[in-house]
């Protein structure tokens, strides 16, 4: 076990006030048991939201919409993987898209990533997570939940704290691999902050100024959208019975910065003195402008 790691089992009730529901949840999803031959991890923003979001008044056993997308599979080796996504597709699935990173499978209205690049124990997948917040992993085989030991801190202080953001701190390819992996990791920041209401911490903070005066002028190439919330109930108000919610970020051709300008002068420790460019508290101070007036 990972000195920073912590492991429940989730069979011993009294751990966890609601291990009976968290059980209940991931036992009612119909791929967790198509794939439980290749005895998967789960990991991310759905183990996440069974140890932190609220739950549907309607039904217990469902998750408020907004806080999870999709499911991330982890394996053990590349032929589980690969035999659970025959599974997949065997019952109807299909292969929305497939990079050297991962797998989507896309079965029941609902996104399936089967990663690709970490083929480990829970404990060792999580400590690559770029946010302590999200490093959770849950196993359904043995009903283990595995979470970083300040994680549960970050969520109470409602703040986002880096743990190890390598799209940021291994800045060494080319130009255009350099502006995608700071666009994909900041879009990252603005996901985690919006789906639950989180702030920067001063280490995401600090983080972020680096890189922004080391880059200040990154561009958004397209409009981009960010899925925060996914839906298959019949009786939500829109005309399909499947949705997804998009949080939308920038423009074409904005600076990047400047479309996240919000998600870091309102970070704990901002300061106008920490921006001698003057994008982020321009944009601050225009914010301020339209409040005011």
């Amino acid at each position: 076990m990972h000195k920073d790691i912590i492991s429940i089992d989730l069979e011993d009730d009294s751990t966890l006030k609601h291990a009976k529901n968290i059980k209940s949840i991931v036992d009612l999803q119909t791929t967790v048991d198509l794939l439980k031959d290749w005895e998967p991890a789960l990991a991310g923003g759905f183990p996440m939201s069974l140890l932190f979001a609220p739950r549907r008044t309607e039904n217990k056993n469902k998750i408020q919409r907004g806080f999870y997308h999709d499911f991330d599979f982890y394996f053990k080796s590349s032929n589980d993987l690969e035999a659970a996504a025959e599974k997949l597709l065997s019952n109807n699935g299909i292969v929305v898209f497939d990079s050297p990173n991962a797998k989507t499978i896309k079965l029941n209205n609902k996104e399936h990533q089967l990663i690709k690049i970490y083929m480990e124990q829970p404990v060792n997948i999580i400590v690559h997570y770029d946010f302590v917040n999200c490093a959770v992993a849950y196993t359904p085989h043995n009903k283990h939940i595995y979470f970083h030991k300040d994680t549960l801190r970050w969520h109470l202080e409602k703040k986002l704290q880096i743990l190890n953001p390598w799209m940021l701190t291994q800045l060494n390819s080319t130009k255009e691999d350099i502006t995608n992996n700071i666009v994909i990791q900041l879009l990252r920041f603005a996901k985690y902050c919006t789906r639950w209401n989180y702030i920067l911490s001063k280490d995401s903070l600090f983080l972020l100024l680096e890189i922004y005066h080391k880059y200040p002028d990154i561009k958004i190439r397209d409009q981009i959208y960010i899925p925060i919330a996914v839906s298959t109930d019949s009786e939500n108000p829109r005309p399909t019975s499947s949705w997804t919610t998009y949080l939308s970020i920038g423009s074409p051709n904005q600076n990047i910065w400047e479309a996240m300008a919000h998600c870091i002068f309102n970070a704990d420790g901002w300061s106008d003195t920490y921006d001698n460019i003057g994008i982020i508290k321009t944009q601050k101070q225009i914010q301020e402008t339209e409040v005011n007036f």
